[in-house]
Order: structure tokens, then sequence, then C-alpha cells
């Protein structure tokens, strides 16, 4: 007896190993790779809901769980419905004579493919949409595990699929089983090969009535400039791309472009179906605010699209998210039964063109509750493929045919109307032709004189600007010139007494003498003559200054120019306050050569500049701050090749305020009678008139930088 238990216990063992070993699907045989697809029937395979997606290979493989499998379309619709995790089970053996290589398809986000061999080992795949790219294995395009088999080889194959939708339908009760080597070379297959598919046939003659009439309503639009016409146009451009065989066939099919394309595709046409519903029934003036939410869901779709495909997100996350693409459906369908109510042509054509792609989409609802074993099949893939396109067919035949009555409509209008108002415009051109020749004559002599007048005027504000610069010079001008007429008497009265001593060194009879003082005579004439030339430059610049310009452009030394009025500027207002007092310094880039300007006009510019420093320094120092030494600086430099000229100032700088104004005639921030506002106005213009440019910097309480910036050439 006690030697019967080993026996009894190890025959329990292998019975036991022998009805879990049965409980396995029957062994689905492998015949031959050279068939593009072949599908296992729910003969061969089962499944098992995994409702928290807990489980684990190990788990699934424990006879706790093995045997809770069970055939497919045994368990309720619902309960395949709710569950986002389902575990599916077949055996493979490959029967053929040589090694096969296949790939198991699978339509869920996520998919993990494990493959237990004889052995034991077990070798893990993943793919799915919502895989990345990078991260997917096999055939990245239709999401498929790769398998390779040897003569005789028998595998089981376990695949978890979750689906992280917050809605979802079960997929079919057929697994693909792709030929990878006949897979791969169709989809890289040129056009040509499938010309006469009659699914290429039709999708070619589909997606070419849709470009034509994406073509066609933007042809009308570019006449009408109707928006409603625009956004169907690419409404339909969009659908086109999403449905022409050609950029399947011209897009590389192993890599992220084909999903990317076919994401942006959708999201565009998507929502300029949106926008051209919302442009047919005027929702933005029969519903402004509803309108505002079309317009946010619209954004939301392309955020939604975008991120559930390119950006991580959570679980929950991925549901709101579908939750919103579910209500962006919904409004779209409340928005088209609100216009329902209202009367109209419009509405009359629109349901005429919708009502079979709703009946179809109904009875397609219905038809996938009904019988759910037949989604995912060939011909039911192919029956929706092709009714719906002859429902969008429809819908796009009849809005376009809508939309040019509309259009013809529009035009007899607008032809009445133009026809009305050229009756009444000539009526009323007899009427008024004398009285407004009559005024014109009266009109062109009062204009003729206005802008002479305002030319005068113009003329005479620009002299008086200049005049007014012109007497701020002159002190400065006076002193300027003193110094040259002080060589020219002294040197003067030098040679009247080398005369007399050389009348009396002839009487002397002596020459050598006579020819050292002729010497001295004629030196000292040459330094009349320079400090005369002197004298007159200065007095040409004066009147330089005090002309009108010319136009003239001439090669000028920047540098000597802006020394120049820098030291007559300073000695103008010395002269007309002995209290005025600031400190000059300059720096000045002796790599300048000379530039063409019109010399007066740049001086007057650079004049104007200084004395705004001078009288910015003088007023801060009145202000009696401990420390405070007025400085104003004037450089050149050449930057970018362009010479720039800058007056700084260490004054109270410009408020932010009148920042903004200081270029304009008449503004100034001087008191009444001090200055006349034109002066940074008439300079901004002639520096503009250079092919320059006038800027400030400032900073109140610190100071003020003005800079020119004017062309070498």
């Amino acid at each position: 007896m006690n030697a019967t238990k080993p026996l009894l216990f190890l025959a329990l063992l292998i019975s036991f190993r022998s009805f879990a070993q049965d409980s396995l699907p029957p062994v689905y045989e492998i015949k031959a790779d050279t068939a593009s697809i072949q599908y296992i029937s729910a003969a061969y395979w089962e499944k098992l809901e995994d409702r928290d997606g807990e489980f684990t290979i190990a788990e699934i493989r424990n006879q706790s769980l093995t045997g809770k499998f069970h055939k497919p379309g045994t368990n309720s619709f619902f309960n395949d419905t709710v569950a986002k995790t389902h575990w599916i089970r077949f055996r493979l053996k490959n029967v053929a004579e040589g090694t096969v290589k296949i790939s198991i398809g699978s339509s869920t986000e996520l998919s993990d493919f494990y493959v237990v061999k004889a052995n034991d080992n077990i070798a893990h795949f993943a793919t799915g949409g919502k895989y990345p790219w990078h991260k997917k294995d096999g055939l990245k395009k239709i999401n498929a595990a790769p398998l390779v088999l040897k003569p005789g080889e028998d595998v089981t194959v376990y695949i978890r699929k979750q689906n992280k939708a917050l809605f979802h339908i079960p997929s079919g009760n057929r697994i693909p089983l792709y030929s990878t080597e006949q897979f791969i070379q169709k989809e890289f297959d040129v056009y040509q090969e499938n010309a006469l598919d009659i699914s290429y046939v039709y999708k070619s003659f589909f997606s070419g009535l849709l470009f034509l009439a994406a073509i066609f309503n933007f042809l009308i639009y570019r006449a009408v400039k109707n928006k409603v016409n625009l956004y169907f146009s690419l409404f339909l451009l969009g659908m086109f791309c999403w449905y022409s065989p050609v950029f399947r066939i011209l897009l590389p099919r192993e890599s992220a472009v084909f999903d990317e394309y076919f994401i942006v595709v959708s999201v565009f046409w998507i929502v300029f179906l949106l926008f051209f519903i919302r442009h047919y029934f005027q929702v933005f003036k029969k519903y402004p605010r509803w309108d505002k939410l079309l317009v946010g869901f619209s954004v939301l779709m392309i955020i939604i699209s975008v991120g559930r495909k390119f950006l991580p997100v959570a679980a929950f996350v991925d549901n709101i998210l579908e939750f919103v693409s579910l209500a962006y459906v919904l409004v779209v369908f409340v928005t088209i039964f609100m216009n329902a109510t209202q009367k109209g042509r419009h509405k009359i054509i629109f349901f005429k063109a919708i009502w079979p792609l709703i009946a179809f989409l109904f009875i397609s609802l219905v038809a996938t509750f009904l019988f759910p074993s037949q989604m995912g099949t060939t011909k039911w893939l192919n029956a929706n493929d092709y009714i719906g396109g002859i429902c969008i067919a429809w819908a796009v035949i009849i809005f376009s045919k809508y939309l040019f009555e509309d259009y013809g409509k529009q035009q007899q209008q607008i032809f009445q109307i133009q026809i009305e108002k050229e009756r009444e415009q000539a009526e009323f051109i007899a009427r008024q032709k004398v009285e407004l020749e009559k005024q014109a004559r009266e009109r062109t002599e009062e204009l003729k004189k206005s802008i002479e007048d305002l030319k005068d005027t113009q003329s005479q504000l620009i002299q008086s600007e200049k005049m007014a610069s012109l007497g701020e010079l002159t002190a400065g001008i006076a002193h300027e010139i003193q110094n040259p007429l002080n060589f020219v008497n002294n040197f003067s009265d030098v040679n009247k007494e080398l005369a007399d001593e050389l009348e009396q060194e002839i009487d002397k009879g002596n020459y050598a003498e006579v020819k050292a003082i002729a010497k001295d005579i004629k030196d000292n004439e040459q330094k009349i003559n320079h400090h005369g030339k002197r004298a007159d430059a200065i007095v040409k610049n004066m009147l330089q200054h005090s002309r009108r310009s010319g136009g003239a452009k001439e090669p000028t030394d920047i540098n000597a120019l802006a020394d120049e009025y820098l030291r007559l500027a300073y000695h103008g207002l010395r002269a007309k306050d002995k209290s005025f007092n600031a400190t000059m310094e300059t720096d000045f880039d002796a790599s300048i050569d000379k530039i063409n300007i019109i010399p007066q006009d740049i001086g007057r510019v650079v004049l104007n500049l200084i004395n705004n420093a001078f009288y910015a320094v003088d007023e801060k120092e009145k202000l009696n701050q401990n420390g405070y030494e007025p400085t104003v600086l004037v450089s050149t430099k050449m930057n970018n090749g362009k010479v720039e000229i800058s007056v700084s100032d260490n004054g109270n700088g410009i408020p932010q305020k009148v920042l903004d104004k200081i270029f304009q005639p008449f503004f100034t921030t001087k008191p009444t009678g001090q200055g006349t506002g034109l002066g940074l106005s008439l300079s901004y213009d002639i520096v503009k008139a250079h092919g320059g440019e006038l800027m400030v910097e400032t900073k109140e309480r610190e100071g003020s930088i003005f800079i020119i910036h004017l062309p070498v050439n």
C-alpha cells in the first residue's frame, strides 16, 4: 500500500499536466509564408479579460489563470468593452519544409507579444499605436511582431493587448499573420503593380473627385471672397491628402513620417470641417458665445491630436483627452442641430447632402454591436470604405453644387446692383457735373494758395531756427575770429617797424642786414596770410550755417566739423552767461576718412545736439548737487560700415513720458521763449535725408546720449 502512493502521486501529476496541456487551443499549422496575409480563426485562439491590467506573463501561465481562458464570443460584449487589457493565446507550428518568416498583427494601442518556445525560453516583442516609433519591433507600419519558425518548430504565443482609450470596441475574431518578406516587398512595390487593384482604382477616383472639388471651390472663393468656399476647399484638400493612394505609396512606410503625416492631415481636415460649418450656418453671427466654444474646441483638437502622439501622457490624462475629443464631436452635432431649427434653403441643402452619411454611420454603428465578429475583416473594411466614400462623394457634390449656385446668384445680384448703381451714378454725375467743376476750380485756387503759404511758412520756420542757432553761434564766432585778427594786427605792427629799419639799413648800405629784415617781413606776411585765411574760414562757415542749403554734398572731415562746433557752442554760451562752465571732452576716431555730406546741415545737427547737452548740464548744475561736474562728451567712431557721432551729457536725462515726443515739431521742454521746438525735429529730418539715423539713449537723473549714424557712401 505504501509503495503504491508515489506511483499514484506520479500518475496524478502526469494527468494534471496532461490536463493543463490539453486545455490549450489546437495548434494552427503554418504550411507556407508565401501569401501576403493569412488569418488565425477563432477556433485556434482563446482570450482572458484583465480588467485591472495587473497580470504578468508568469501569472498568466500559472495553473490558477490558464484555466480561465475562454473562446472568443463566449463572454459578454460589456465585459469585453470595459476591460482595458486582454490576453490572447494560441499555438503555431511550422509544417513547411523550410523556415518561415511571419509577423503577428495587433490593432490595439499597446501590444506585448510573448513567444514561448519548446525549451521554455520566452521572446518578448512590443508594438502598437501608442508605442514610440523607435521602441516598436517588427513591421512598425502595421504594428506586427516578427516571428521566425524553423521546420517542425512549435511555439505558444501570448499577446497582452492593452487599450488606454476611455471607450473602445474589442477587435474581431481573426488574428492576422503577415508574410514578413511579402509585406515589405508589397509595401515598396511601384504603384503600377497595384494600378488595377479595385481598391486603388476606387480610392484614386474618389481622391480625384475630392481634389477637383477643392480646386473648384477655391476658384469660387477667389471670385466672391466668401470664406465658406475657402474652408470647404481646405477641408476637401485635407480629405484628398488623407484618402489619396499616391501619398500612401510615396511616403516611406517603415518610418515615423507616415504616421505623423496622417496625424497632421486628420487634424487639418477636421478643424476646417468645423470652420466650414461655422461659416455655412453663420454661427458667429447667430450664436457668438457658442462660436467661441467651437473655436476653443478646434484649438483643443489640435493640441490633443499632436499631444497624444508625440507627448508621453498618463492613462487618466489620455482618457480626459479622449473625452474632450468625443465632446468635440458632440459639439459639432449640437451645432448642426441648433441650426436645423432655423428656416432657410441652406438648411435643406445641408441635410440633403449629409442624410446618406448619417444613415450609413447609424447602420454601421448598429451593425458593430450586432455583429462584432465581422469587425476587422477585409470584407467589412472594404464595405465601409466603399459605402462611406460614396456617401462623402454625394455630400461633396451636393455642397459644391449649392455653393456654385450661390456663386451664380451672388454674381447675378452683384450685376443687378452694379447696373442700378451705375444708373444712379450717371444721374448723380449729370446733376453734379457743373457744380463739381465750379467747386474744383475754386478749391484748386484755394489749394494752390494754401500750398504756397505753407511752403513760405515752412521756409520761414526753418530759417528762423537757423537764425536762432546762428545767434547762439555769434558770440562763439566772435571769440574764435578774435584770435586770428589779433595775430594779423600784431604782425602788421611788427612789419611796420621792420620797414622803418629796412629804410635805415639801406641808407647805411648794410645790405646783409637788409636781407635779414626782408626775410623777417616775408615770414610775418605768411603768418598774416595764414591767420587771415583762418578768419575767412570762420566767416564762411558762419555764412554756410545761416544760408539755405543747396543740397550739394561734399567730402567733409567729420572730426574737424564736430570739434569746431563744440568750441563755437561753448564760447557762445560763455559769452551769454559768464557763470556757465562745463568740461568739454572729445574722443575722435582718427581712422575715419572724409565722408560725403552737406556740411552746413550736419553741422547744424551737431550744434543743436551740443547746445541741448550744455543746456542739460547747466540746468543740473543749478541744483547745487555736491560733487557734480557738468561734462559734455563728443565722440566719433566707425560702426558696421557707418560713421557714428555721439553727443553725451551727464545732465538730468529725459523723462520717459515725453521721450516719444522729442522729435515732434514744436515740442520742447524748455521754458517759454527759450526754445522753438524745431531743433530736434529738423535735425531728425536732416539725418534721415542723408540716409542715416538719429537715436537717443537716456536715463533719468543720469544723462542722455544722442547718436547719429551716417552712411560712409
